[in-house]
Parts: C-alpha cells; sequence; structure tokens
C-alpha cells in the first residue's frame, strides 16, 4: 500500500462522514443503530437510507416506512428503520440515472483521488434522493402517488411495489391505517389482481387486509 492510499475501513468512514452524514443530518435524518442507515421521521412517514454491503461492494437504496405496514405486508411487526419493510423503495438510479453515487467498490486500498471522486459522487446523490423524499410527507401522499397509475408495471421513480398487485396492496393497507374508507373500494381490486398468485405470503396478505377493512366496510 503506497501512502497516498487508504485502508477500505478508512475510506468508507470517510464516504460517511463527508459524502452521507453532512447532507442528511442537515435536512433532518439522523443515524439508526441499524448500520450504515439513516432516518427522517414524521408523525405519519419515515424516510429511510441505506447502504447495503456485499463484501467489497456498497449500495445506495432508499425507502419510506409506515408504522402498522409491515403488520399487514409482511405479517411482523413494524420496524421503521428497515428499508425491507419500505411501502415504497428505490435507488438513487430510480429516480435519475446515471447516479454515479449508488454504488461502489472498496478495495483493501484505496486510492485518495479515486475516493475523493467516489465522496463527491455519493454527497451529490444523497441529495438528490432526500429531496425527492421531501414531497411524501404523509401516508394519503404515498398512496395518491401510488394510485396515478394502473400500469401492470410502474416505471416510476421507485423499485417496489411497482408490480400492480402489490401496488394495489400497499395502497389499500394505507388507506387501513388512515381508517379511509377508500380501502373498501381497493379491495375488491386488490383480490382480483392477487388472485393467481397462489403462494402463502400472497394469501395471508389479502386475508390480513380483508380482516383488517371488515369494520370499516361493513
Amino acid at each position: 500500500m503506497n501512502f497516498e492510499a487508504l485502508p477500505a475501513q478508512a475510506a468508507l468512514r470517510r464516504i460517511v462522514s463527508e459524502g452521507i452524514d453532512p447532507v442528511l443530518t442537515s435536512v433532518g435524518f439522523s443515524a439508526s443503530r441499524r448500520r450504515l442507515t439513516w432516518v427522517r421521521s414524521s408523525d405519519e412517514v419515515h424516510h429511510v437510507i441505506f447502504v447495503l454491503r456485499k463484501r467489497q461492494f456498497y449500495d445506495v437504496q432508499w425507502g419510506i416506512t409506515v408504522a402498522g405496514a409491515s403488520e399487514v405486508l409482511w405479517g411482523v411487526p413494524s420496524d421503521i428503520s428497515d428499508v425491507g419493510q419500505a411501502v415504497m423503495s428505490g435507488t438513487p438510479g430510480s429516480i435519475r440515472h446515471p447516479a454515479p453515487g449508488q454504488s461502489w467498490i472498496l478495495e483493501s486500498a484505496i486510492d485518495q483521488a479515486a475516493l475523493s471522486k467516489i465522496v463527491e459522487a455519493v454527497r451529490d446523490d444523497m441529495q438528490i434522493v432526500a429531496d425527492r423524499l421531501v414531497d411524501f410527507k404523509t401516508r394519503r401522499d404515498v398512496r395518491k402517488y401510488l394510485l396515478q397509475n394502473r400500469e401492470p408495471i410502474d416505471d416510476r421513480d421507485f423499485v417496489i411495489p411497482a408490480n400492480l398487485p402489490l401496488k394495489l396492496l400497499t395502497a389499500a393497507t394505507l388507506a387501513l391505517i388512515d381508517g379511509d374508507d377508500e380501502v373498501c373500494d381497493l379491495l375488491p381490486e386488490v383480490e382480483t389482481q392477487m388472485a393467481p398468485f397462489r403462494d402463502k405470503l400472497s394469501h395471508d396478505r389479502v386475508a390480513r387486509l380483508r380482516r383488517g377493512a371488515d369494520e370499516l366496510c361493513s
């Protein structure tokens, strides 16, 4: 290793301290106890930015989590810091393309000049994501956005739930949490769209939604 290179862990610390923390904390995010995760919370929704690590590879993901949604969608208690429980999620590249700060590789030693380019790209992409998520302040904001089209595959700026059946199920879940009788209108459509799926998870999701909507829709 030459004196101009940094070990991978030191390089990661610099990416976090210069490319992630300053951007996110300035717009209301806080570092979570979950590793490489930042959360910005409001009364109804939580914006989550997470850096997935697989050996030397790092990938930025974002999501919007809602307390109570995972109980319907996954049958597990909500963890608002878990991007895997997001009602809508994506990557910097789903918001804009190209997204040079979305993914990077940290080998055992990182050249300082190359690291500076990663830091700059990450900082820019973090700002893009944080700014985009500002549009989603309430559960209704998310629900309305999801329901703007009924295309089989939604190719807008999120990755999940791009498929129509899951998108409708998610929107109906958000309506249920809000106590909005829109869930009663969505339920038949959800049941129709989910009918081809015979797996236990799909069956249980619809059953949980139906049970939750029974009182509201009776």
